[in-house]
């Protein structure tokens, strides 16, 4: 039985912190983290973060662009796009929440979608 969508997104979350930290830190990209890759080089994805803080409001966090519970992390190609640096961007906190308030609906209409057709 394979873990579940919550489980599988909580771990990849956890690896891609991991994998950012070491590679921001000049420790380079860790070879078991290759499938998370940014797709880019160390400078390229730091000077990405700094453009993204410099042009943020104060208090903003770095989080997913397209969230995570879009993607088929089963998937390696779908996991690919949701580790490319152009999937990171910095948002407010009402951005946030924002954020969070519209994907909370759509998942609710997929499932109800699923449901409806079962």
């Amino acid at each position: 039985m394979s873990p579940s969508r919550d489980y599988r997104i909580k771990q990849f979350r956890k690896h891609i912190r991991a994998s950012t930290r070491s590679l921001v830190a000049g420790h380079g990209w860790p070879e078991a983290a290759s499938l998370y890759h940014p797709g880019c080089t160390r400078e390229e994805f730091v000077a990405h973060l700094v453009l993204l803080r410099s042009n943020a409001q104060i208090g903003s966090k770095f989080d997913f662009v397209k969230p995570l519970t879009a993607f088929d992390l089963y998937d390696v190609a779908e996991v690919r796009k949701a580790c490319h640096y152009t999937n990171i961007g910095m948002f407010t906190s009402a951005e946030m929440v924002e954020r969070k308030r519209a994907e909370h609906s759509r998942l609710v209409s997929e499932a109800l979608k699923q449901q409806s057709t079962a």
